[in-house]
């Protein structure tokens, strides 16, 4: 059928679905990329949010009877950081968090010592300057000492008894 012929509608239609192709095409390399991005980085990432993770808990020393440490086990498939609270006192309380991040995984598992699971997952940053982790309940990108401060913060009140929620 000549071009000419065809009512308006019919060609509008296929003008949006074509549209619609090329978005949907968009947003997959768009997706592609972020995903490569976020592999390339998030072993840095990594090793600079254990490092702030580190510098939390030790830096709880600071606050009255408390203390913190980690125990880092670097693997070539899948890195394990435990991050410990403590309490000293006439009730002294402890509690600790579990991470653990694999090799290519664009999600940071995190365990609690009261049961509780939660994903930290990998993201581009909005302004595109690298990556940064993303709580599910959040709903900004942390750099790595905001996720650290993420974790060792709702710990600290726990331990304190600040937090009613088992931790």
């Amino acid at each position: 059928m000549n071009a000419a012929l065809k009512p308006d509608w019919i060609r509008e239609e296929a003008e949006r679905q074509e549209h619609q192709t090329l978005q949907a095409r968009a947003d997959n390399d768009s997706n592609a990329i972020a995903e490569l991005t976020i592999k390339a980085e998030a072993p840095e990432f990594w090793r600079q949010f254990v490092k702030e993770l580190a510098l939390a808990a030790e830096g709880l020393t600071d606050l009255s009877n408390l203390s913190g440490n980690i125990l880092h086990r670097p693997s070539e498939a899948e890195s394990h950081c435990r991050v410990s609270v403590q309490l000293f006192g006439a009730i002294a309380r402890q509690t600790y968090t579990d991470l653990f991040h694999a090799a290519n995984s664009l999600v940071v598992r995190c365990h609690t010592l009261g049961g509780k699971a939660f994903p930290l997952h990998f993201s581009v940053r909005p302004d595109g300057r690298g990556i940064g982790l993303i709580a599910s309940d959040g709903f900004a990108v942390m750099n790595p000492e905001k996720a650290a401060e993420y974790i060792v913060r709702p710990m600290m009140q726990w331990v304190l008894g600040s937090a009613v929620s088992l931790y």
